[in-house]
């Protein structure tokens, strides 16, 4: 699932495709720091990278929102990364304790955030 793979989310971020327009909207403040959003809209759902405005360009957090959809109301996914460049000791949870998305929508190997 894309949606939970960090490396596939920042190449995604890093690699715009030919048809897609990123806006990169006034600075602001979040997370404590001074961030430059990036927005894109495609298909339904805004995007917003949240991007260091001074120093290192590193992404301090991602916005998902989505319209409509399986429910009526909009919904939004919410990720914040901090300790950049920094090692990360992650471990899998039990099988037990994990939802397999192809279970969810049959059919979608890739699945979606706002299915779980």
């Amino acid at each position: 699932m894309n949606g939970c793979d960090l490396d596939k989310i920042t190449q995604k971020i890093g690699s715009p495709e030919l048809d897609e327009v990123i806006t990169a909207r006034p600075t602001t403040r979040r997370y404590g720091t001074d961030v430059t959003p990036l927005a894109e809209k495609k298909d339904g759902e805004e995007t917003t990278v949240y991007v260091a405005a001074t120093g290192d360009p590193y992404i301090l957090g991602v916005e998902v929102k989505k319209s409509g959809g399986m429910f009526a109301d909009d919904q939004t996914m919410s990720m914040r990364m901090s300790d950049y460049d920094e090692p990360v000791a992650a471990v899998a949870p039990a099988p037990g304790l994990t939802v397999d998305i192809s279970r969810i929508r049959p059919g979608s190997p890739d699945g979606s955030l706002f299915e779980v």
